[in-house]
């Protein structure tokens, strides 16, 4: 992929919008930071507006990549309820 295409889709949510993603999917910072390979702490950072963004591009690519699995999860997990996921 060429950088510039890599660039942008590594354009994240805001910060707020991350942690909604993550708290509907029902999914902790700490499961979020080990499928990335940074602990919890590191995405509450991500999450907080007044903390900061993952600076490595391949890194915010696969938390984009992430992000993007779990606002489906979130979708389903609300139309279909707990436990029922398709």
């Amino acid at each position: 992929m060429p950088l510039a295409d890599k660039k942008r889709a590594a354009t994240l949510p805001s910060p707020a919008r991350r942690r909604e993603i993550r708290e509907r999917a029902g999914v902790s910072r700490q499961h979020v930071g080990a499928e990335l390979g940074v602990s919890g702490a590191a995405i509450g950072w991500w999450e907080n507006p007044n903390g900061f963004t993952p600076r490595n591009l391949d890194r915010r690519l696969a938390y984009r990549r992430l992000l993007d699995t779990l606002e489906q999860l979130g979708a389903e997990l609300e139309s279909t309820g707990p436990g029922q996921v398709a």
